[in-house]
């Protein structure tokens, strides 16, 4: 349950973000919202943007080293996707997802004694698919810088990579 919770979470906290950032409705001058399955809103918001983020799981599943299959490697991609567009938003939806885990982790098993146990029996990191995350990473990092070349939009260079360290100290 604690991947299950926690890619909820992520998901929750980042996919708006990058949802955002793809829009809702066309950027070019004088289209029209509703003059093709393109522009419209809600084709792009509920088949579009969906359907990015099932390739991305599928692709994500099929270039990962040994047998993962997840949902981490997507919600990585989210963070890579946002950190190129709004990195500040990013940090702060990134760290938001920490207290919000605790808060839930709090309110389903309250510890009032904590007991002591063996610590080096197994790393903590040994479940974790590393590769798949930061595949992730990287794939959410190329759409985003894909899309904003696209529409020549150049975020602040110094924020990016300040968002990018913050999230690398972070996990």
């Amino acid at each position: 349950p604690a991947p299950l919770t926690s890619n909820l979470i992520g998901t929750i906290v980042l996919a708006p973000i990058v949802e955002y950032a793809f829009g809702h409705y066309p950027r070019k001058r004088g289209s029209s919202s509703f003059g093709s399955l393109r522009t419209n809103p809600f084709v792009r918001s509920l088949v579009i943007f969906p359907a990015g983020v099932a390739t991305a799981g599928v692709v994500l599943t099929l270039f990962t080293l040994g047998p993962v299959i997840g949902f981490s490697g997507v919600v990585f991609a989210f963070v890579g996707f946002a950190l190129v567009r709004f990195p500040i938003a990013t940090i702060v939806a990134a760290l938001s997802t920490r207290i919000v885990t605790q808060l839930y982790r709090a309110l389903r098993t309250p510890e009032v004694q904590q007991t002591a146990s063996e610590t080096f029996s197994r790393p903590w990191w040994a479940g974790i698919s590393i590769q798949g995350h930061a595949l992730g990473l990287l794939l959410g990092a190329a759409a985003g810088i894909a899309l904003l070349y696209h529409r020549d939009v150049r975020p602040r260079p110094e924020h990016v990579w300040l968002a990018a360290l913050a999230f690398a100290v972070d996990r």
